[in-house]
């Protein structure tokens, strides 16, 4: 089962409050398949919501507006009401006008609270939500093909101080969060938490990994970078031993010059620690860099006298 899924049977398996009830199943008929005076229709595949929407029906209606009940060729119930004097008492107890009904929109009598607000987006998103896999990519959107009940829904989240986005998909205005502290605070509000938990561990779960990638690059990194310096002072050392010889250096020179040589993979770090006498981590970059620096010069040298030497012929 998808984690869309789970998260919208967490939220049928809440408790349905009384004074909530319009708000959520009005949620649930405003983005459903049909919502109109000569009816309602809901299409879904999922038993928790076909069962939530009845707990809803029982609790307002006292089952006088039951859904009539059939089952499509894909295997989901289609959940109606079609009879017009049942259609006519459902819009009533709704707080809609049937017959001056212009535009699909909410209804702002059924959200006068916090809880109503929450209840009604908790119905639209088990209508017509989806959220993604939060292992994948942080992702949650309403669907709907109404445009002024697009815009009544965003209105309501930034009330709820949410920020949705909105874009157009095909003939469907998509309401959508890309944030996952939105996503976090939109399941919990809705009363999925423990989706809400587990969002929260995969971006735990993110995090570390990625903390831990950025730490083996940065550590690649360093290593390419002293491996790169170390070949560039054994060559130095190599040219300066053919020149004149690493015997006739000073003293402290000729050490690290023997050391880098005798252990060209090596850290810095692990050099401080066979010198004989000890020396610093700097002390020791500073002779490395002169060694280098020597045979530079020594190069530059060379290639003057036999620029010379070219020049007399």
């Amino acid at each position: 089962m998808s984690f869309s899924n789970d998260v919208k049977n967490e939220m049928c398996r809440t408790d349905v409050l009384p004074c909530c009830a319009a708000a959520e199943l009005t949620g649930a008929l405003l983005l459903g398949n049909t919502f109109a005076p000569a009816g309602v229709r809901i299409i879904t595949g999922r038993e928790s919501f076909r069962n939530r929407l009845g707990q809803l029906c029982k609790v307002l209606f006292l089952d006088t507006l039951c859904f009539d009940e059939t089952m499509t060729q894909t295997g989901k119930y289609s959940l109606s009401i079609t009879q017009s004097d049942r259609a006519q008492d459902l819009f009533a107890r709704l707080g809609y006008d049937a017959a001056g009904l212009l535009a699909i929109r909410i209804n702002p009598a059924l959200i006068e609270t916090e809880c109503c607000k929450r209840a009604l987006l908790r119905g639209a998103f088990c209508s017509a939500g989806f959220v993604a896999d939060p292992d994948r990519l942080y992702h949650l959107e309403i669907v709907t093909s109404h445009r002024r009940l697009s815009r009544d829904i965003i209105a309501l989240l930034n009330d709820l101080d949410f920020n949705p986005k909105l874009i157009q998909r095909q003939h469907n205005e998509v309401i959508y969060f890309k944030e996952s502290e939105y996503i976090e605070d939109f399941l919990t509000m809705c009363g999925a938490t423990s989706a809400s938990l587990r969002l929260m561990e995969a971006k735990i779960v993110k995090d570390v990994r990625n903390r831990t990638n950025r730490a083996n690059n940065c550590d690649a990194a360093n290593i390419g970078r002293t491996i790169e310096a170390a070949q560039v002072q054994c060559e130095a050392i190599i040219r300066l031993d053919d020149a004149i010889g690493i015997d006739k250096l000073p003293e402290p020179l000729a050490q690290a010059a023997r050391l880098r040589l005798n252990n060209p993979d090596a850290p810095l770090t692990a050099l401080c620690k066979l010198a004989d006498p000890p020396v610093s981590r700097s002390g020791l970059n500073n002779r490395l860099g002169r060694l280098v620096e020597m045979a530079e010069s020594i190069g530059k040298a060379y290639a003057m006298e036999n620029g010379k030497l070219e020049m007399e012929k």
